[in-house]
C-alpha cells in the first residue's frame, strides 16, 4: 500500500503473450528458460499489484498487449481470458514503428478491427467508442465486468485530438510519440523553478505543434531512404 500512499495511483503492465516461448520471442529473449522466468515474474507482479490495492475495476491496473501478425496473434483469446478472470481492462495495440530497432514492416500489423471481429465470436462486446483526447476504443465485456480496448494508431490514427505531451527523465519535451527530437526544458527546470515561466514554455511548445505522423505515416515512409531516414527515440525512452 506504500506506493498508493506515495502517489502512484495507476499501473499499466505490458504482457504480449501467455505462452512462454511466444513471450520470449516478443521481448527478444533468446534463452527460453530466462524468458519463462520473466513471464512468471510479470504474471505474479500483476496479482501482487491487485493485492496491494490497485483495483482493476476502478481503472487502477491495465494490461497492454502489442499484437504482431503470425507471431503472437494466436494469444489474443488467452490474454483476454487471463485479464477477464481478474476484471482487468486489456488494451490491444497495433504494432507500431516506434524507434528504429524493431524493424517494423506494415505487413506485421494485426489490425484492431480484426481483433474485435475475432473476439465477438466468443464474447459479448458493447462498443463504448473512443473519447476525444483518449487513445483507446473500448468495448465492455458483459460476461466479465471489464473492458477490451484497442489502440489503432496505424489503421485509425487520432492525431487531430491528441493531448499528450511527453517529458523525458532528462528534461526533453516530445509532442509526438514519433518525434525525431525533443525540446530542451532544462533551462526552465533548473532550481529555483519558476512555475509560471515553465507553464508558459510548455504552452508555447504545445501551441506550435504540427505533429500528425500517424495520419501521414505511409507518405513519410515512402519518402524515406537510408540516407535521409532520421532516428527517432524508442518508446522505452519516451514512455507510452
Amino acid at each position: 500500500m506504500s506506493f498508493l500512499k506515495n502517489g502512484l495511483d495507476r499501473i499499466t503492465v505490458s504482457l504480449d503473450a501467455i505462452d512462454p516461448d511466444i513471450f520470449s520471442n516478443m521481448i527478444g529473449e533468446e534463452n527460453k528458460i530466462i524468458g519463462k522466468e520473466k513471464l512468471i515474474t510479470v504474471l505474479e507482479g500483476i496479482d501482487h499489484a491487485i493485492n496491494a490495492g490497485f483495483n482493476p475495476k476502478a481503472g487502477k491496473l491495465k494490461i497492454n498487449a502489442v499484437i504482431k501478425k503470425e507471431i503472437n496473434d494466436n494469444q489474443i483469446f488467452e490474454l483476454v481470458d487471463f485479464a477477464k478472470k481478474r476484471s482487468i481492462e486489456i488494451r490491444f495495440i497495433e504494432y507500431m514503428d516506434v524507434g528504429i530497432s524493431n524493424n517494423w514492416q506494415p505487413s506485421d500489423v494485426f489490425f484492431s478491427e480484426r481483433i474485435i471481429r475475432l473476439l465477438k465470436k466468443k464474447h459479448r462486446l458493447k462498443d463504448y467508442g473512443r473519447k476525444e483526447g483518449q487513445t483507446a476504443n473500448r468495448w465492455y465485456m458483459s460476461d466479465s465486468n471489464s473492458f477490451v480496448s484497442t489502440i489503432s494508431s496505424i489503421s485509425n490514427p487520432f492525431c487531430s485530438d491528441c493531448n499528450r505531451l511527453r517529458i523525458t527523465s532528462d528534461g526533453y519535451a516530445y509532442t509526438c510519440l514519433f518525434s525525431n527530437e525533443g525540446i530542451n526544458l532544462n533551462p526552465w527546470l533548473s532550481l529555483p523553478i519558476n512555475l509560471h515561466e515553465l507553464e508558459n514554455k510548455i504552452k508555447s511548445i504545445w501551441e506550435a505543434r504540427e505533429d500528425n505522423y500517424s495520419e501521414d505515416r505511409f507518405k513519410v515512409l515512402e519518402k524515406k531512404t537510408d540516407k535521409n531516414q532520421k532516428i527517432h527515440p524508442s518508446m522505452s525512452y519516451l514512455g507510452g
